[in-house]
């Protein structure tokens, strides 16, 4: 287990504390199962990773990280990627990493309940 950095946009905080987006991914391979990270004051912990398409991540995982459809999913994808934009190459493949909070902010060392 290592900390690392991961950074995220502010409008991704409310869903992360409350349990609604537990996944993110990268173009790059950044962590492992058990690697944990701070977020908004919380504690996550890496559960999961894979390697697939851009498209898999959009259209299979949208609402993990935090998106009501794939198009909202795609708009912020091609906002924070301007010159490689999603339909440019959907096969593109990405590191999707699933996570779980383990700490609240202010809770010292108490855990989140499983």
């Amino acid at each position: 287990m290592k900390h690392i950095d991961i950074s995220f946009p502010p409008e991704s905080e409310t869903k992360m504390k409350n349990g609604s987006k537990t996944a993110t991914i990268s173009t790059v391979k950044i962590a492992s199962p058990g690697d944990r990270f701070m977020a908004f004051g919380d504690e996550f912990e890496i559960t999961a990773e894979a390697k697939l398409s851009l498209w898999v991540a959009a259209e299979k995982f949208e609402f993990e990280q935090g998106f009501d459809f794939p198009d909202a999913f795609i708009r912020q994808w091609d906002m924070e990627n301007p010159r490689k934009p999603y339909y440019n190459d959907p096969e593109r493949q990405v590191f999707l990493y699933l996570f779980k909070k383990i700490r609240r902010s202010g809770s010292g060392t108490k855990k989140v309940s499983e």
